[in-house]
Parts: C-alpha cells; structure tokens; sequence
C-alpha cells in the first residue's frame, strides 16, 4: 500500500532548511532500475532534490538504488507494495516524512479530472499556451505523460517547474525528469 506524506517536518536548524528552497524530484526510473541503478543514483545526486519520488520502483532490483540514496542522505522512505511485476513507488527524503491515509492510484481516467479537483498541472502553469514539451517515446508518437500537479494552497511557494531529458536521451531511463523548486518561506512548523 502506498502511502500520501502530505506533511514535510524538521528542524530550524536543518541545513536543508538553511536553504531559502526545497527541490523536488519525480522520474519514472523503468522497471525497477535494475542495471541502471549506478547511473539512476548519479543522475538524483547532480540535482540536489530535497525529496525524490521514484515510479516503476519494484522492491527486489530497486533495493541498490535505495541503498545509494540513503547513502547519499536520504533517511526516510515510503515504499508500495507493488506486485512482483508492476512498478509502485518510492518516495526518498531528506526531510523527515510523516506518513498519513492511504494514496489511491490514478489512472489515466482520473488524470483529466485532476483540474476539477483543484490541482494545477504547474508545468503547464509556467508556459505560454500551445507550449509542448516531451517525456517520452511511444512506438509512433512523443508523449508528455510526466507531470507535477499541485494543490491551489502550494501555488504560491512554487518556484520553477521543469524537464531534464538528458537522462532519457543518454537512455538511463525511457522517462525524463522532472522537478519543482519551492520556496519553503510558508512551510509550517509542525506541532511540538
């Protein structure tokens, strides 16, 4: 079961939070990594992100790249418990998470109905309609099919939305990344 961490918490001491942003990561990492999980770690670790949500992330040959992670800082996870062979996802922080009610898993007949509910696509947010932008390769056609949504409350602490698609292109993965920078001035301070 995957669960939602809707609440970041730490210290006002934290170095991260010496830092005036917090930088989110998303990708799509392909089957688990498997073989890739060196240059899957790699990749994560040029960009800095503050906290990292992994798809397709399958417990038996994702394990090295979690391991990595945690050796590069990253102390608390929220893993699926995906079935053998169907991705979940791994969620790796730096910032201590505190876990909540369960996340359902959206598909793609949820996915256009993400607006009603008050989620902003902030990529889209940042570009100038008709704006394309691709994140992966089907058989016949590019797709955008990576994004970032965010509730109408984060808007304004988001800083920048956008893609790397040199790990696709390098072939790390069929996906590109995608991050989000915040300003972490509203963050509220957990109860003590």
């Amino acid at each position: 079961m995957t669960r939602q961490c809707t609440q970041l918490e730490h210290s006002p001491t934290s170095s991260i939070f010496a830092d005036p942003h917090v930088k989110l990561l998303s990708w799509n990492i392909r089957s688990g990594g498997g073989k890739r999980c060196d240059a899957i770690a790699d990749a994560i670790g040029s960009y800095d992100a503050d906290v990292v949500a992994l798809s397709e992330y399958r417990p038996r040959s994702s394990a090295p790249l979690l391991r990595q992670l945690e050796d590069r800082g990253y102390g608390h996870f929220v893993l699926s418990d995906p079935d053998p062979n169907v991705g979940g996802v791994a969620i790796a922080s730096r910032l201590r998470m505190v876990e909540e009610k369960p996340l359902a898993a959206l598909g793609s007949e949820y996915f256009a109905k993400l607006s009603t509910f008050g989620y902003v696509d902030l990529w889209r947010r940042e570009r100038e309609a008709g704006a394309q932008e691709h994140t992966w390769y089907g058989p016949r056609h590019p797709y955008r099919i990576d994004h970032a949504f965010g509730s109408r409350n984060v808007l304004t602490r988001v800083e920048r939305c956008w893609y790397s698609h040199d790990e696709r292109e390098r072939k790390i993965s069929d996906h590109s990344i995608v991050l989000v920078e915040l300003s972490n001035a509203s963050v509220e301070q957990p109860p003590a």
